[in-house]
């Protein structure tokens, strides 16, 4: 099964990533690989194995014999994915009994379209999707699964496996292994197949550049729907070989200087995708619904007993989280790194520990006039050129420490920065965060997946650095810091509405979700007025909070809207990786005159300071010109109507100035009244012209009531001819009733930024 556009692309082995001695047994490998991919005979022709797997324990299992999905095993995914999962399949994956259920011994997936009208991505399909991903994976073994496939056309189910770096490093690059798929290519359910997928930086695949995979298949006189087979792969860090009723028919041997995503930590899937670019489409001659895959049994085995550590501890500073530990070489000093000192000590008494006997403390002192200092976690003694040796913390789920500030005057802030091997650096400032309190110590969590611009499977450093006053300045002192470690990210999601109410001639509503715990994702939340329900996508930045517009109408999933009227109740519910459910709810009250302060259309929902669209209506004109930008000291220079791009136009182009000392591009709006975004829930704006925008909120005279900041465009919605799109959620910025203006600025850059479609909702 993949996550991202599949082609059927005929079986390559890369000979440019393999050395010239083994080229020789490569092709010897290749023909017998054929032979056997398009066997419909009594057997395969044998491959030796070489490397076969050492004595192997059952190490984990689900036998399916309850009466439901065991969710301490499982988690649901629903919704339509990323344009259908990235396949343009048609199905809505559903946590309903009716498309995943334990029955009999099995466990059930079923695809159904109810109506006998199947449509795409209309609601009308729905099927069921389930994986292990933070509750069991697996490095090497035999992973095997007794299972009766859907018959017909249409479906294309699959018995999978993804790596469980995916939320980190994305796909290819985690590595996918597939156990069993049965497509329409070949003889669709007479076949069946196994892959492995990599990423290989030196390969163009059409527009998945790095993109790689090798597959195998066998077929069969009739289809394998009609019994029960035992699908499997044995792994080990030589090779993988796919088998069905213990039949070889595929092996693909792991080099590892291109396929390292095959020697790492991978969790399982089951599913039935509908259509799409493998599968048929459902509305074909001879589809039939519903149709069901039933899978008898999942069965793990291994080298030894295994528990995932994303549901246990590592201690990194901690005398009662010791057994695992994350080990580190030493914590350096700033002053290492030509910065400013940050002496520590790690067997500190000065105050009463939070656990165990000694805290670590940190002086802060500005000594060289740098302006920057820190103490950092060097999880690695050597240095390779630029790259750095490295630890893996990509199997938890947070980062817990615990701060005291009692002897540092003043102190308001300070960035915890995770660097990769290869130098890349993500961060989170303390303030926001939000603490547990006991006395003197105040205990925080970060969860990892919001560390999106890191590779946190191979953490050079963390650092504590740049302690700060109220106006941003950093100041010395000393903190003390006590019980460092990871565990699993226990914080709970939130999905609201804009406002507890809506009128029934208002055009919609913003869905707002925070999972701190998801990291730059997309998740479904479903919306229910009480008869129909619609599945929201809503994108997650890299604090896992993002929005999404709800419109109000006739009821149509495809483009997000539902019907409403007087008195009824809306409720959006989200299943977060536990499948547990948070729900939200507003009511809808009477028709009214629905008008946000500035806004000259009321019923549009947008208030636009600037758009490409002429007929677009400009809002919140009241007392201020808005083709009057302030460049904030820079120097920018500005041009409101540019017709230069190919894409949209006119554009605002904001050239660089130097003002700052530093190359810089800024657009800011002054001049409004206190609390101008108050109202509003999302900023949008589309942008081009650099990797990151930093977005700032002031009110143009106290410094602390500021707040800048950065976002990434990888973390935003990719556009046409290099343009982004990007929804920033307004509970980002803490003082919404103080801000008096606001700005869109990067710096940097030689060359100019551009902007245009600026609005609230």
């Amino acid at each position: 099964m993949k996550n991202r556009q599949a082609t059927n692309v005929p079986q390559m082995l890369t000979m440019a990533t393999i050395g010239f001695c083994r080229i020789k047994f490569f092709l010897i490998f290749l023909i017998a690989a054929i032979f056997c991919g398009c066997s419909a005979g009594s057997g395969p022709i044998a491959i030796p194995d070489t490397s076969a797997s050492p004595a192997l324990t059952l190490i984990w299992s689900d036998e399916f014999n309850g009466t439901a999905l065991d969710t301490s095993k499982w988690n649901y995914e629903t919704g339509y994915g990323s344009d259908g999962w990235g396949n343009d399949e048609w199905q809505l994956y559903t946590n309903s009994n009716d498309n995943i259920k334990v029955e009999n011994g099995n466990l059930v997936v079923t695809v159904r379209c109810a109506s006998g009208n199947c449509g795409k991505r209309d609601g009308s399909v729905t099927s069921g999707r389930i994986n292990t991903k933070g509750k069991f994976y697996t490095k090497y073994g035999r992973i095997q699964a007794r299972i009766k496939i859907p018959g017909g056309k249409g479906t294309w189910p699959a018995f999978w496996m993804l790596g469980n770096n995916i939320s980190t490093v994305g796909w290819p690059k985690c590595g996918e292994i597939d156990i069993m798929e049965s497509t329409k290519y070949d003889s669709a359910d007479k076949t069946t197949h196994t892959s492995v997928h990599w990423y290989d930086q030196t390969v163009v695949n059409g527009a998945e550049k790095g993109w790689t995979y090798s597959t195998g298949s066998k077929t069969f006189g009739e289809s394998l729907s009609n019994n029960y087979h035992i699908y499997e792969v044995d792994w080990n860090a030589d090779r993988i070989i796919g088998k069905i009723d213990g039949v070889t028919y595929f092996t693909r041997l792991i080099d590892p200087a291109v396929m390292e995503e095959l020697l790492q930590n991978f969790y399982l899937l089951f599913n039935v995708a509908v259509g799409g670019n493998l599968a048929e489409a459902p509305t074909s001659s001879g589809a039939t619904w519903p149709q069901s895959m039933y899978v008898d049994w999942v069965r793990v085995y291994g080298a030894v007993p295994f528990t995932p550590p994303s549901t246990s501890v590592a201690g990194l500073y901690s005398e009662t989280k010791s057994e695992p530990a994350i080990p580190y070489a030493r914590i350096i000093n700033s002053a290492d790194w030509s910065g400013d000192s940050a002496i520590p000590n790690e067997t500190s008494r000065a105050v009463t520990p939070k656990e165990g006997t000694y805290v670590l403390s940190a002086q802060f002192i500005n000594d060289l006039g740098k302006g920057w200092n820190g103490i950092f976690f060097d999880f690695g003694a050597k240095t390779t050129g630029s790259v750095f040796d490295s630890v893996s913390i990509a199997d938890y789920g947070s980062l817990y420490f615990s701060i005291n500030s009692s002897a540092f005057a003043n102190f308001k802030d300070i960035k915890i920065e995770f660097k990769d091997a290869a130098n890349s650096v993500g961060s989170v400032m303390l303030s926001s965060l939000t603490p547990s309190v006991s006395g003197s110590w105040s205990s925080y969590q970060i969860p990892l997946k919001s560390i999106s611009s890191a590779d946190i499977s191979k953490l050079a450093f963390l650092g504590f650095i740049n302690p700060v006053n109220a106006s941003g300045t950093v100041i010395p002192g000393t903190l003390y810091f006590d019980d460092i470690y990871f565990g699993a990210c226990t914080v709970t999601p939130t999905v609201t509405f804009a406002a507890s109410s809506f009128a029934a001639n208002a055009s919609g509503a913003t869905v707002t979700l925070s999972d701190p715990c998801a990291g730059t994702v997309t998740k479904p939340v479903i919306v229910s007025n009480g008869t129909d329900s619609i599945s929201v996508n809503v994108p997650l930045n890299a604090s896992g909070v993002g929005g999404a517009v709800l419109n109000f109408g006739s009821t149509n999933d495809g483009s997000d809207t539902i019907s409403v009227s007087a008195g009824n109740t809306l409720t959006a519910s989200y299943t977060n990786s536990t499948a547990s459910v948070i729900s939200g709810s507003a009511t809808i009250t009477a028709a009214t005159a629905v008008l946000v302060a500035g806004d000259k259309n009321p019923k549009d929902g947008f208030i636009y300071l600037y758009a490409t669209n002429p007929a677009t209506v400009i809002d919140l004109v009241g007392g201020v010109d808005y083709t009057i930008i302030n460049d904030w000291g820079t120097g920018s220079a500005y041009n409101l109507a540019y017709t230069g791009d190919s894409t949209y136009s006119p554009v605002i182009s904001v050239a660089p100035g130097s003002g700052w000392g530093v190359s810089a591009s800024v657009l800011a709006y002054p001049g409004f009244a206190g609390g101008f975004a108050a109202t509003y829930s999302t900023l949008h704006f589309k942008y081009k012209g650099g990797t990151q925008v930093n977005v700032k909120f002031s009110d143009s005279g106290s410094p602390e009531v500021a707040r800048e900041n950065t976002y990434l465009t990888g973390n935003a919605t990719a556009l046409s001819g290099g343009w982004y799109q990007f929804a920033i959620t307004m509970a980002d910025f803490p003082n919404l009733t103080t801000y008096k203006e606001f700005a869109l600025f990067s710096t940097g850059n030689l060359t100019p930024i551009y902007i245009t479609d600026i609005y609230f909702n």
